[in-house]
């Protein structure tokens, strides 16, 4: 289901119907949400279900946006080529995939559980649902042309964001310092009741 519905809210896009198209993946959205959570408590599990919820979670993303944009019947937005917004949106989108996948290669945890500050980047990065906020928003301001502009530049903003944490990871290696996640330590939920 969540599948059918992520390709019609491609569709709705691609052809400018951004309310219904939101509403599809909001719905999409929510079903991804709970499947996982459903798989837990019933205590079953399938390596297609598991390849089709992360795969498709990695992969329509950066297809929703450009579809979006393509939506908008226009070849610039504030000026900036539509063709310019597009690769610098699957770039940036791309670039943040790659820093969580060569992240854990420095040591044993991932670029959103390193450091508490990280948990709290994990929440609003670019992602499908902070970016669903920015689509939803602009669209019910009327103004889908800014919504994607929003989420190009989120979407560039939230990368340099991962790339300088990776910096500082690989510099915090380099200087001998072995890199491990908060999460580890004995008092994490007490020091950082919040991002625990």
């Amino acid at each position: 289901a969540g599948g059918v519905l992520m390709l019609a809210a491609c569709v709705l896009f691609w052809h400018g119907q951004y309310l219904v198209g939101l509403a599809w993946g909001w719905v999409m959205t929510l079903l991804d949400t709970v499947d996982g959570k459903l798989a837990r408590v019933t205590v079953q599990s399938s390596r297609c279900g598991h390849v089709l919820d992360h795969g498709m979670d990695i992969v329509h993303p950066p297809f929703w946006y450009v579809l979006w944009g393509r939506g908008l019947g226009v070849d610039a937005v504030a000026g900036w080529p539509l063709a310019i917004l597009d690769w610098t949106l699957v770039a940036a989108y791309l670039g943040g995939r790659a820093v969580e996948g060569v992240f854990p290669v420095l040591g044993r945890c991932s670029v959103f559980a390193w450091r508490p500050f990280d948990a709290y980047v994990r929440l609003v990065t670019a992602r499908r649902n902070p970016c669903l906020i920015i689509l939803t928003v602009a669209t019910l301001a009327g103004v889908p042309a800014w919504g994607y502009l929003g989420v190009v530049g989120w979407s560039v903003f939230s990368t340099a964001l991962l790339v300088l944490r990776l910096v500082q990871a690989a510099w915090a290696r380099l200087a001998g310092a072995p890199l491990a996640s908060w999460l580890h330590e004995a008092d994490a939920a007490s020091r950082y009741p919040r991002a625990y």
